[in-house]
């Protein structure tokens, strides 16, 4: 403990000596670093001073451009995209786009150089946010036996010439003279020497940058991708190479922690820039090691020492932190993706497109509040920002109404070469009903989507699982089964698209609207190990699958950033905050936002000791009430020297806006009272509804919170309406408070039930069980309905069927919620509609019920059960020691145990081992193997296996298979003729044994027709099935013996 606390005192030694400003002018928290600054993809990376400011920018390949500012070179923010997708040279290709890239200002105009296809260009504007010009080709000077190439860099020297510090190919580096008109003048320094064939002995030299130092100019390369950047100098700009000494490595290679680094081998580093309190930076690109390389080369931020020869040397990133230079932040951010609630008229230059993405693809102003975003002619479109952290909760609320399976709008993750996706998008399936879709490559998971065309989505990622969640309303969230492990994604890179993981919106195949885009949500648990920067901690080993912030010691802290705590779109506020600890000795938590000290501390939460570091126990401390998106630190108190705290989740926890549940009329007609879902502040001056009956707008008397029950708004009208009128209820910028202080939020055409004595009682929601044996009706007013009159209610099954209900009763004491039940079931597969031919159901207040004819019902029955197709031994070596299944339908991707399935061997019970669910089949392996003449016996016994739609596997038992002479072979199988195909009159089915029955299916899945049989079996097409293409199956013992597709003629 005495070491630790002497390093530290080093460390901020090391600070104050930096500059002549007192330490306590500065946050504590901006005294120290942690690399990456710019988490995530920042490739090939130039950096700019410009006065007191300092600009970023790089490659970007196939993504838009960006323009990182900051002023004191750890906060980093995007202030512009210098080339647009729009611009029609962006071209469309993985690892295409724009190459190299810096950003200067000369000559009273900001200019930003890159290499497209090869060939430089720029742009130009007046200011560093833009706008931008469109791509100026630079001309290639014919005294340069190469093209001006790409990876370029920008050199202006202290006489105010200006420079392209040129790259294009193994052996050609040079120095190009520039104009004021950003052309090329005809000087050229040809360093061809530098790196000749064919020994190439700087690999490829490449990513040159310069600057200037006590009289030197100093020419500094990467080696290449893996490693290594060299740097020379010389007195005189030249191309003479005996004027130039080549100085060796640029990074101090022989630190001796440089084995243990995540960021290893540097290379493609920026010119170094000087800062106000005399220290030395560079910015450069790096990829994580192993796990984490899919990332992308993330912005690392070291400084450099010059010796008294004058000789740079950076430092080397090691895992470490690192003393920040002494320069103001200006507010600045700690740089992550931040959310966005779509409030501009422009884009958020943070936001990137792929590829040529035409102006018209996407609009802030179409809809106000919203973006819309259209998929491209003939792929999808990717709006997307970094993923360059390790956890974090994005969330957006998308409208949008899917026609075909092909349509998708959500959010999505997706790997560098654009070949690797995990997308939570709203969509249909095959049947067309709207769902909810969480799929990585051709896994997938899904769920019913009874909310409309908009909902919430949230995706959640801890390391590399994801999780995926929707919602109705963006507070109760309901997870969808099943989670993606995508280290296939977070681990790639490759040498050929050069770009790393990406996140944000996804269209595909049709527009969608999207309200909102969130980060990092603060509602949702925070991995504590995963700080964006920290000082004194580390994490632990694994602990539960995770791991856990450890070694917090006295005045230790960590950075969780762009935590999203609402607004108006979102609208949620915090109330209070929970942290999951465990300590010997107990503690505190300071919560802080933007900065410790200098910033706004928001909660202090009492850490108790527990029985020990593995004893996890839950602590939960009040907070100001907090919105909008805000850094949120924390800092560690305790005391002593030791250690206080292992630290495994942070959690806040928010209080909701009031939102509105329903509205209803008055028995007189007078007033509309609208219940919200928390009660109100009472005022005599509220204000905001509009109140419409049928499309025209109502008069509006008083406003007033029902005293009694304060979650009610009571709305009285100047003009009582009708009971024929249809009514809906709109709020936008009123002045509705709950007893917390939070606004109402704004709603649009909210329906309201007329519930006027003699108004008519309107069908709300019709929606099946679960089990598929009853459907609920909600309607707008309560009704009486007798059994008799129950009978009048017929339920319509794939247009064919009929069923009437057999029983009727209302939900509880509420008789405007009435069940129909049924003795035949129904599936989740069938299509279902209610008719009514009663017209003498009433109201209880008055007013008659409508016969109405094929109202569709929501069916969120269970599928039809899951059928085994096939079985099939499978060999493996010279035994037979797997078992493959093939199931009728998609299977649902869960995990399931092997255990239900039994497997008996010449009378020897087998050992399942294991279980492979693939789309529509499964992969037992067992022990010990089957061999030649045994005889093998399966079956299956409560189990869960089912399919996507929910139908389970039914129990069979002894299903025989046996062991033939070749490899593979399937279940002994009747032979089945079915004849004549097409079909003007009788079909006719024989087979060599008995079955069970036949099933007759529409082309879209849905059963028509099915019966008992026997082995010959004949029956008329001409009365059972309309004209069309149908599927036949023949089944029998569990099995489905023979299927063939038939056609009925006219």
């Amino acid at each position: 403990m005495v070491m630790r606390q002497y390093i530290r005192i080093v460390c901020l030694a090391g600070i104050m000596f930096q500059s002549n400003l007192p330490v306590r002018t500065q946050s504590v928290s901006f005294l120290t670093y942690k690399n990456p600054v710019i988490p995530g993809d920042h490739p090939d990376c130039t950096v700019s001073k410009i006065g007191n400011d300092y600009y970023t920018t790089g490659s970007s390949f196939n993504l838009e451009p960006q323009i990182y500012h900051s002023t004191d070179l750890v906060h980093w923010r995007v202030i512009a995209k210098p080339v647009s997708a729009s611009w029609e040279g962006f071209g469309d290709t993985p690892g295409g786009g724009c190459w190299g890239g810096q950003m200067v200002y000369y000559h009273n105009k900001y200019w930003h150089f890159f290499s497209r296809a090869n060939t430089m260009h720029f742009t130009t504007a007046d200011n560093p946010e833009g706008p931008w010009s469109m791509p100026v080709r630079m001309s290639n000077p014919v005294q340069l036996p190469f093209t001006l190439g790409y990876d370029n860099s920008i050199f202006i020297d202290d006489d105010g010439k200006w420079y392209l510090v040129v790259k294009n190919g193994q052996p050609n580096n040079a120095i190009v003279e520039l104009g004021t008109d950003g052309q090329p003048t005809g000087v050229v320094y040809n360093l061809n020497w530098l790196n000749p064939a064919p020994t190439y002995p700087y690999s490829w030299a490449e990513g040159p940058v310069m600057w200037k130092y006590n009289g030197y100019y100093y020419y500094s390369f990467a080696r290449d991708l893996s490693g290594g950047q060299k740097v020379m100098r010389s007195r005189t700009l030249t191309a003479e190479k005996s004027s130039w000494a080549m100085i060796g490595d640029f990074f101090n290679e022989n630190d001796p922690q440089k084995s243990t680094s995540l960021f290893s081998s540097p290379n493609h580093s920026s010119a170094v820039v000087g800062a106000a309190d005399s220290s030395y930076w560079v910015i450069h690109p790096l990829y994580a090691k192993g796990e984490w390389r899919g990332q992308g080369r993330q912005g690392l931020l070291n400084q450099v020492f010059y010796d008294t020869m004058g000789k740079p040397t950076a430092v080397y990133p090691i895992n470490s932190h690192f003393s920040a230079p002494r320069l103001p932040s200006s507010g600045i951010p700690w740089m992550v993706p931040k959310s966005d609630f779509f409030e501009t008229e422009s884009l958020n230059p943070e936001w990137q497109f792929y590829g040529y993405t035409p102006a018209h693809l996407y609009s802030l102003t179409e809809r106000k509040g919203w973006l819309r975003l259209s998929p491209k002619s003939r792929r999808f479109n990717l709006l997307s920002k970094n993923d360059g952290e390790h956890n974090y909760s994005l969330i957006t609320r998308v409208d949008f109404d899917p026609q075909s399976p092909q349509d998708e709008a959500g959010l999505a993750i997706m790997r560098g070469d654009e070949k690797m996706f995990v997308k939570l998008v709203s969509t249909v399936n095959m049947l067309g009903r709207k769902i909810v879709l969480f799929s990585f490559n051709d896994r997938y998971f899904q769920a019913d989507n009874i909310s409309g065309n908009v909902i919430w989505l949230k995706m959640v990622r801890v390391n590399h699982i994801i999780y995926g969640y929707y919602s109705q309303e963006g507070i109760r969230w309901i997870p969808i089964e099943g989670s993606f492990d995508i280290a296939a994604i977070d681990s790639y890179s490759d040498f050929s698209t050069f770009t790393g993981t990406r996140q944000g919106l996804y269209v595909q195949n049709r527009t969608a609207f999207f309200d909102l885009y969130i980060y990092r949500d603060a509602y949702t648990p925070i991995l504590a190990e995963c700080p964006a920067n920290e000082y004194g901690t580390r994490p632990t080993a694994l602990r539960d699958g995770i791991f856990t912030l450890d070694s917090i010691h006295n005045n230790d802290w960590a950075l969780y950033a762009g935590v999203e705590f609402g607004s108006s779109n979102y609208a949620m506020a915090c109330d209070s905050v929970e942290f999951t600890v465990s300590s010997v000795t107990g503690g505190t938590i300071e919560v802080w936002l933007d900065s410790i000290d200098t910033g706004e501390r928001m909660a202090v939460c009492n850490i108790d000791p527990t029985s020990g570091w593995n004893d996890f126990r839950v602590f939960k401390a009040k907070t100001k009430r907090i919105t909008g998106r805000r850094d949120v630190y924390l800092r560690f108190r305790g005391t002593g020297t030791g250690r206080l705290l292992m630290l495994k989740w942070m959690r806040f926890i928010p209080i909701t806006n009031p939102r509105p549940l329903d509205a209803a009329v008055s028995n007189d007609g007078r007033s509309v009272e609208l219940k919200v879902t928390q009660p109100l502040l009472s005022s005599d001056s509220l204000s905001g509804f509009i109140l419409y009956a049928n499309g025209y707008s109502k008069i509006i008397d008083s406003i007033r919170i029902n005293k009694i029950r304060t979650d009610q708004i009571i709305i009285y009208l100047l003009e009582p309406v009708t009971i024929t009128d249809t009514l809906t209820l709109s709020y936008t910028e009123g002045n509705v408070l709950s007893v917390d202080s939070l606004p109402l939020v704004d709603f649009f055409a909210l329906p309201v039930d007329n519930r006027m004595a003699g108004a008519i009682p309107v069908i709300k929601s019709v929606v099946t069980n679960r089990e598929g044996d009853s459907i609920e009706i909600v309607f707008s007013k309560p009704i009486r309905l007798s059994y008799e009159q129950c009978k009048q209610f017929k339920l319509k099954i794939n247009n064919t069927d009929m069923q009437t209900p057999t029983d009727c009763h209302c939900n509880g004491d509420d008789s405007s919620i009435f069940v129909l039940a049924f003795n035949h079931r129904f599936y989740y597969e069938d299509t279902l509609s209610l008719s009514c031919s009663a017209d003498n159901i009433m109201a209880v207040n008055g007013g008659t019920l409508e016969p109405f004819s094929g109202i569709p019902v929501v069916n969120v029955a269970r599928g039809y059960p899951l059928q085994l197709m096939s079985a099939t031994l499978q060999k493996e070596n010279s035994s037979y020691s797997s078992l493959r299944l093939k199931f009728d339908k998609p299977l649902l991707p869960i995990v399931y145990q092997p255990t239900a399935f039994h497997l008996v061997i010449s009378g020897a019970h087998a050992s399942m081992r294991s279980i492979t669910v693939g789309h529509d089949t499964v992969v037992l392996t067992f022990r010990p193997a089957a061999k030649i003449g045994d005889t093998v016996l399966l079956s299956y016994e409560n189990g869960n296996l089912q399919s996507l739609y929910g139908g389970y596997l039914e129990n069979f038992y002894n299903l025989q298979l046996a062991v033939p002479m070749i490899i593979k072979y399937d279940i002994r199988t009747p032979t089945v003729e079915i004849y004549p195909v097409p079909s003007e009159g009788y079909l006719n089915i024989r087979s060599s044994q008995l079955f069970d029955f036949i099933r007759i299916c529409s082309v879209q899945g849905v059963e028509v027709f099915s019966t008992s049989i026997s082995p010959a079996y004949s029956f008329n097409v001409s009365l059972l099935l309309p004209t069309g293409v149908y599927l036949l199956e023949v089944r029998g013992n569990m099995m489905v013996y023979k299927t063939k597709w038939i056609v009925k003629r006219n």
